[in-house]
């Protein structure tokens, strides 16, 4: 037999003036003024109120989804304002944005499809936008709380009342290489053992739980590589139940990579252990995951030897093929001559080779190159090759190396300009996208040189019907400063 359940006009009047006051504070919300967020704070704690005192517990799909609404509403505000001002923790809560947005759209998902439509989720970033979501929220239909029944208070008492939202547990987790914050990707070595360190820290500890661990996943064959545990009992926490943990260990990989372009991924994850030994994971910024690159000295002809050189032109290398994927052909032949090249600044700057010298032939500079060069990468390294109609200064199978002296201006973007479009040319007669500029700079230097790794970079090419086609030119410019002073000339 069917059960009735009793009206409760009082309940009924209240909701509704709620609904109205809620609805009209929305509509009247100037979203730029510095309490907007606490506006909206007072509109979900009313919301809330309204919600707990209705007698039915079967509270319908438009109040959850608008008070998941203003919730992200709030966020979204507050974000803003942090952008705003540089004030406050931006990073925790922009990554407290992405389970708001998964949270409203999984209650939108659950209503008739008008304000679902309205929604537009080609992307959940207008649902970020609190100009969109309030007009978004505006559009969900609140009905009235009216429905009143003894048993069902009672049982919404004991385990249905809705109350303050509660915490999300939530960790940041910075992860240190040799103590240096890892930057992705990583350039590692193999067969070396790095020290690994993790810094977990988070706004509450998790009611019930003893112990932290952090793990990392990966498709890596575990017969590759090495790692310690990384598990923590407690730490002390602070006034507000804040903690801070470190974990340390190591880590080590047997044998390197065939290719650069590949990274090695690890994901982070990071569980809390419970008294009855059950583990949860738990939601985790910063370093969610560590994409690695391991390299064999032995067969690796991009390492240098100088960890940072090592890291800047293999960020380049990964650049340009994001930038330009089909261009991933060419590194085979590209690869040996970009670590070659880079062996060479480094030696030329610290033998300082150019040191004084205001005028060197570019005739004598390719000679010392082609030498250089072969001694590094062998007899395939040719010297005035015909090609497009002209000769090319050095050709490495296929990649092409312009040789410039330049005494009258040092400007690197200015070097590309006038240097570049001869390669750019070479190369793109033989259905390649990138070239090589290695310019002898003997300007002046009344500054001093600075990092070597500002003498390498990566540069566009202007191209004629550039537009025309999906395979832009670039250019790797590689400086050798010459003319250069001794040191100590700098002192005053």
């Amino acid at each position: 037999m069917k059960k009735f359940l009793n009206v409760d006009l009082r309940q009924a009047i209240d909701s509704s003036q709620a609904i109205l006051e809620i609805r009209a504070t929305l509509f009247a919300l100037s979203l730029d003024d510095d309490d907007a967020s606490d506006c909206v704070a007072s509109m979900i704690e009313r919301a809330s109120k309204t919600i707990t005192k209705a007698a039915d517990p079967r509270i319908p799909n438009g109040w959850k989804a608008f008070i998941a609404g203003l919730r992200l509403l709030e966020n979204s505000i507050r974000c803003q304002a942090m952008a705003r001002s540089g004030v406050g923790d931006l990073i925790a809560e922009t990554a407290r944005t992405k389970f708001l947005v998964d949270e409203f759209s999984s209650k939108l998902s659950e209503l008739d499809p008008g304000p679902v439509a309205k929604s537009d989720h080609s992307g959940a970033s207008r649902l970020e936008d609190p100009s969109f979501l309030r007009e978004l929220l505006l559009g969900i239909s609140l009905p009235s709380l009216y429905l009143a029944d003894e048993k069902d208070r009672e049982r919404r008492d004991q385990s249905h009342e809705i109350g303050p939202e509660p915490k999300r547990p939530l960790v940041r987790v910075i992860a240190f290489l040799d103590d240096i914050p890892i930057a992705t990707p990583q350039l590692l070595r193999s067969d070396l053992l790095y020290s690994i360190r993790f810094k977990i820290k988070g706004l509450e500890w998790p009611v019930d739980s003893k112990r932290v661990r952090l793990d990392l996943l990966t498709t890596c064959p575990q017969g590759e590589y090495s790692i310690s545990e990384f598990i923590s009992d407690q730490p002390p926490v602070d006034k507000n139940g804040g903690f801070e943990v470190e974990l340390s260990g190591q880590i080590k990989f047997q044998s390197g990579q065939s290719s650069l372009l590949d990274d090695l991924v690890f994901a982070v994850q990071v569980a809390f252990e419970s008294d009855d030994n059950h583990w949860t994971e738990v939601p985790a910024i910063g370093h969610t995951e560590l994409r690695l690159k391991v390299t064999d000295e032995s067969r690796q002809p991009l390492l240098v030897g100088n960890r940072s050189l090592d890291r800047h032109v293999n960020d380049l290398a990964t650049s340009l093929i994001s930038q330009c994927p089909a261009a991933k052909d060419e590194l085979p032949e590209l690869l040996p001559m970009l670590g070659a090249l880079t062996r060479l600044l480094a030696t030329y700057a610290q033998d300082a080779v150019f040191k004084g010298k205001a005028s060197v032939l570019e005739a004598d500079f390719q000679r010392l190159v082609k030498r250089d060069l072969t001694n590094i990468l062998g007899q395939d390294v040719q010297q005035h090759v015909g090609q497009a109609g002209g000769f090319t200064d050095i050709r490495y199978r296929g990649v092409i190396v312009e040789l410039k002296v330049e005494s009258s201006n040092g400007d690197r973007d200015h070097l590309v300009d006038t240097y570049a479009s001869q390669a750019t040319q070479y190369t793109g007669a033989e259905a390649r996208q990138v070239s090589i500029l290695l310019v002898l700079d003997l300007t002046e230097k009344v500054q001093p040189p600075g990092d070597i790794r500002n003498d390498i970079r990566l540069f566009d090419v202007k191209t004629h019907g550039q537009n025309q086609g999906g395979f832009p030119a670039k250019a790797f410019l590689f400086v050798v400063n010459g003319n250069t002073r001794s040191p100590s000339s700098y002192s005053k």
